[in-house]
């Protein structure tokens, strides 16, 4: 997440207080405009019916998104829990690669893999980043292995094109969403497979209150530079109402981001910048992972306050016009 430097700020409303009673009125009758996707929260105004029946979905893995192997097992993070290898296939890393050194690539953000061909990041990531990383679990090893179970070589995949900067930082650091071309497909194993788009009944749905997961490799403990994460971890935090992110932040999200979080304890942190926000949501008689947001920023000391992560959701007009194979 973006460092910012912010002070935390409490308000209170007395009943005396008529602009104090008005603006609370308000955001008890704007719930569920926050939680859910309506027109006025798709970028380019542009509707659900153009979302559900976009002709890009047919490009889309929609029979194996938002599937993993430990389905039928089971059925930066600071204060997090680490991943079992495959859980969150969808995840990927995004660096820069020294092309004339054979040296590790550099990665500072994550990502999120929606096609073999397609994956989705922060804009505020910048458009540098050259290389993407799939099916990685521990940065430090070559191969993988947990509880007897080894993963593939992770794959390594050039970028070919940024296709999709919006982003405004001079506004709440709206818009910070970018998406990325690959030079070549990805190879869809246990361990590399992408996340669901939103569709249909999920883009109604009102998500202020419930949980999702967060996941990424970045720093665990926001006053320690060195302490990024050598393995996958994620945390479970709650959507909560932008007013508490409003507040803590003083500054208005726009219905394009959620404010997500705990008051203290867990967050992500520098070096989670793009990955994703998610949820396992059951649609017909299985349950697939879709992709609702992006970490985007948050305070400056990680952990002692609810983050911003922009919303998928507003942005999959533009997010599908860009799929074209």
């Amino acid at each position: 997440m973006y460092p910012l430097n912010i002070v935390l700020l409490s308000i209170l409303f007395p009943v005396g207080n008529l602009a104090g009673f008005v603006n609370l009125f308000k955001q008890i009758f704007n719930q569920k405009s926050h939680g859910s996707v309506d027109q006025s929260s798709i970028s380019g105004g542009k509707g659900v019916d153009y979302i559900n029946n976009h002709p890009s979905w047919k490009y889309l893995p929609t029979d194996v998104c938002g599937k993993t192997r430990l389905d039928k097992l089971t059925g930066r993070i600071v204060g997090g829990e680490e991943a079992k290898i495959g859980e969150f296939p969808f995840i990927c890393l995004l660096g820069f690669q020294y092309s004339l050194l054979d040296i590790e690539p550099e990665f500072t953000c994550g990502c999120t893999l929606i096609s073999k061909y397609y994956v989705v990041t922060a804009a505020h990531c910048g458009e540098d980043n050259n290389v993407v990383r799939l099916g990685e679990h521990d940065t430090t090893k070559v191969i993988d292995c947990q509880d007897d179970v080894c993963a593939p070589r992770a794959q390594d995949i050039g970028v070919r094109k940024y296709l999709l900067n919006l982003y405004d930082k001079s506004a709440s650091n709206q818009n910070d969403i970018n998406m990325i071309l690959l030079k070549s497909p990805a190879k869809f194993n246990d361990f590399v497979i992408p996340a669901c788009l939103p569709r249909g009944p999920i883009l109604s749905q009102n998500l202020i209150g419930q949980h999702v997961k967060i996941a990424g490799w970045g720093l665990t403990d926001s006053s320690d530079d060195t302490s990024a994460s050598d393995r996958l971890m994620y945390i479970v935090a709650p959507i909560v109402e932008q007013q508490k992110c409003n507040t803590l932040f003083r500054r208005t999200l726009a219905s394009s981001q959620y404010c997500v979080g705990y008051d203290s304890g867990k967050d992500s942190c520098n070096g989670d910048s793009g990955g994703p926000m998610f949820k396992s949501i059951r649609t017909g008689k299985e349950r697939r992972i879709y992709l609702l947001g992006l970490t985007s920023f948050g305070l400056l000391k990680c952990g002692y306050g609810q983050g911003v992560y922009t919303r998928v959701m507003s942005f999959l007009p533009q997010i599908l016009d860009n799929i074209t194979q």
